[in-house]
C-alpha cells in the first residue's frame, strides 16, 4: 500500500515534470498547480500549494550581481517588470518595478523633493585682503562678505538631513560633515581652494528613500581650474597692488604712483628692493659679480641697488647670467617647480611655473621632445576668458589686470603698448636664441581675449602673480 508521503513525492515529481515541460516546450500555454490536485484559479498561470514542510527559494543575487543585470537593455524591457530575487547583501526580497528595485524590507519610497537652487546660490567666491600665507587669517574680517550659510528647501515626511563636502584637489568623494544635520549649514573657514557642498534629505523611517541637492561650489581666495580638472590657488592681487581693493574690479589712480590694482613690475630674478616700483630710477649699467651678494641679489651698498637696470643691448640686468639662472626656479619646465630662495612672493606662495600658467588655459604640447606649451589639438579651454576693457577675467575667481610692461631697453613704460605680461619661474635655452629666456604669460588687449605664452629676457619689467606652494 502506498503511503501519503509516497503519493506526495509522486505529485511533486509530476509537478516538476509538468513545469519543466512548460518551460522547455514552446507554444504551450497551460495553467498548473504544484503541491495539490486542486485546479488552478483562472487568474493563475502557476499555483504553489504548501506541503507544510518547504517553501519557494528565490534566485540569490548580491547587490553587485543585481546591478550587473540591470543594464539599459534590461530597463528597456517591459517584460522585466516583476522580476524577483533574494538580495543576499541586505537579506531582502526585491522586485523590479520597471524603474527601480523595490525591497520588501522597506516601506514604499516617496522620495523627498528638493527645490533646484538659483545660479547665484550655486557659486560663491570669498576673498580676504589679509592673505600673506596659504590659509586665511581668521583674526581678520572676510571681505566683501562672511562665509555663506547654505540652505535647501525640501518637502517630504519626517525628513532628516546630512551635508557633505569635497576639497576639489584632495578628496575624490564627498565626505559627511559632522553635526551638519539640518536644512541649513553655516560654512566654516577652510584652507584656500575650491570646495563643493551638497545635502541629502531622507525619510526618517526609510533612510534609503532620499534626494540629493544641487552641488554648491565655494572658492576660498582666488584661483582657476586647470586643463586636467584640478584647482590652482592664486593670490588675489599682483605683488605691489593694494590688497584692500576688490580683486575683481579695475581701479587705478591714472598714474603709476602709489597702490592701485596693477602692482609692481619686477626684473626676473630680483627680490623687492625698490627697483620694481614703476617710478624707480633707471641705471644703464649692468650689475657685475662685484655688485651681487651671496644670494645673487644687488648689494645694498651698490649704486644699482633699488634701481631699474636697462640698456639698449641688455638681455639681463646683470653680467653674471649663469649665477642668477636659479634665482626664481630650477631651470626646468616641470609643473610644480619648487620655490627658490630668491622668490619675491611671501611665505606660502611662489612665482608660478610656466606649466602652471598654461594649465589654466589648455592641455600640453611637445616641441623638440620637451613639453613647452599646453595647446592640444583641438584646443580645449580650461576656463572662460573675458576681457573687460582693463583686464582679463579667468573663470569667476581670478582677475588679471592689464599692467603694461617696463622696457628692458630704456626702463620706460609705454602706454601705447597694450601688452600685459606676467613672469613665470622658468628660464629656458630657447632654440635659436643665444641666451636663456624666461617663460611668461601674457595677452594683448585689442587682439582677442585669448591669452598667449611668450619668452623674454630677464632685463624686462613684468608683473608677478603668486600661486600657493
Amino acid at each position: 500500500m502506498k503511503t501519503t508521503e509516497t503519493r506526495t513525492k509522486k505529485r511533486w515529481r509530476q509537478a516538476i515534470a509538468v513545469l519543466a515541460f512548460l518551460v522547455l516546450t514552446p507554444g504551450v500555454y497551460a495553467q498548473v498547480t504544484v503541491g495539490s490536485n486542486k485546479e488552478p484559479e483562472t487568474f493563475s498561470v502557476l499555483e504553489l500549494i504548501s506541503n507544510d514542510k518547504a517553501g519557494l527559494r528565490m534566485p540569490h543575487l548580491t547587490t553587485i550581481q543585481r546591478n550587473d543585470i540591470t543594464t539599459p537593455a534590461f530597463k528597456a524591457k517591459a517584460e522585466a517588470k516583476g522580476l524577483t530575487i533574494y538580495n543576499t547583501t541586505n537579506n531582502c526580497i526585491e522586485f523590479w518595478s520597471g524603474t527601480e528595485w523595490i525591497s520588501a524590507c522597506e516601506p514604499p519610497c516617496t522620495a523627498p523633493v528638493i527645490e533646484p537652487l538659483e545660479d547665484t546660490e550655486k557659486r560663491y567666491v570669498i576673498w580676504n585682503p589679509h592673505m600673506p600665507a596659504g590659509t586665511m587669517d581668521l583674526s581678520k574680517p572676510v571681505v566683501p562678505a562672511p562665509a555663506p550659510t547654505l540652505s535647501i528647501s525640501a518637502t517630504g515626511t519626517s525628513l532628516t538631513y546630512q551635508w557633505y563636502y569635497r576639497n576639489y584637489n584632495s578628496e575624490k568623494d564627498f565626505l559627511p560633515i559632522n553635526g551638519a544635520t539640518s536644512d541649513t549649514y553655516q560654512v566654516e573657514f577652510e584652507k584656500l581652494g575650491l570646495y563643493q557642498y551638497k545635502c541629502i534629505a531622507s525619510e526618517a523611517d526609510n533612510p534609503s528613500c532620499s534626494a540629493e541637492s544641487d552641488t554648491i561650489e565655494i572658492v576660498w581666495g582666488c584661483g582657476a581650474k586647470t586643463y586636467d580638472d584640478r584647482w590652482l590657488v592664486f593670490m588675489c592681487h599682483n605683488l605691489g597692488a593694494d590688497p584692500s581693493l576688490d580683486p575683481f574690479t579695475w581701479k587705478s589712480d591714472g598714474d603709476d604712483v602709489g597702490f592701485d590694482i596693477k602692482g609692481d613690475l619686477y626684473q626676473w630674478g630680483r627680490k623687492a628692493d625698490g627697483h620694481e616700483k614703476r617710478t624707480s630710477l633707471v641705471v644703464d649699467e649692468r650689475a657685475t659679480v662685484a655688485d651681487l651678494d651671496g644670494e645673487n641679489q644687488v648689494k645694498i651698498t651698490s649704486d644699482k641697488y633699488g634701481k631699474f637696470i636697462a640698456g639698449t643691448n641688455f638681455v639681463s640686468w646683470t653680467t653674471a647670467v649663469s649665477p642668477i639662472r636659479l634665482n626664481w626656479g630650477n631651470a626646468t619646465l616641470l609643473m610644480d617647480v619648487p620655490k627658490a630662495k630668491n622668490d619675491p612672493c611671501p611665505e606660502g606662495w611662489k612665482v608660478p611655473s610656466l606649466m602652471q600658467w598654461q594649465s589654466i588655459i589648455r592641455g600640453p604640447e611637445e616641441r623638440l621632445g620637451v613639453v613647452i606649451s599646453l595647446v592640444p589639438t583641438p584646443p580645449v579651454l580650461a576656463n572662460e576668458w573675458t576681457w573687460d576693457g582693463n583686464g582679463m577675467k579667468v573663470g569667476d575667481a581670478l582677475y588679471l589686470p592689464s599692467v603694461l610692461i617696463r622696457s628692458g631697453h630704456n626702463g620706460v613704460l609705454n602706454p601705447l603698448d597694450l601688452t600685459t605680461t606676467y613672469w613665470s619661474s622658468n628660464n629656458w635655452k630657447h632654440p635659436g636664441r643665444v641666451d636663456n629666456v624666461i617663460g611668461t604669460f601674457g595677452f594683448r588687449q585689442w587682439e582677442s581675449i585669448f591669452p598667449g605664452d611668450h619668452y623674454f629676457y630677464p632685463v624686462n619689467g613684468f608683473a608677478v602673480r603668486c600661486v600657493a606652494e
